[in-house]
């Protein structure tokens, strides 16, 4: 549902190398948060500041803010809407610049 949503936003790269998020970087991942943002940072070469994560558990958003990602709770029944992820990328924004 996140990679269709993200593609209908525009959000997706359509070719490699060419603006967005790529695909490859993208996964539902059970289990523990932690291992999996390190995984991610490895792989991809980002630093967990430079990340923006959604989730609808408290949980997963306490474990990536303990890691200095920018992590924004959505509704379990919403999912990720319009205003949640303006709140979230405006949120990341703000930790960019300061």
């Amino acid at each position: 549902v996140c990679a269709s949503l993200l593609q209908h936003m525009g959000f997706l790269q359509d070719r490699a190398g060419f603006g967005g998020i790529e695909k490859s970087i993208m996964a539902i991942y059970p289990g523990s948060k932690t291992a999996h943002f390190k995984q991610i940072a490895d792989g991809s070469g980002l630093e967990f500041r430079e990340m923006l994560f959604f989730d609808d558990r408290a949980l997963n958003v306490r474990a990536a803010q303990k890691l200095g990602i920018v992590a924004h709770q959505v509704s379990s029944l919403d999912g990720l809407t319009w205003k949640d992820f303006s709140a979230g990328l405006d949120a990341w924004r703000a930790q960019r610049r300061s």
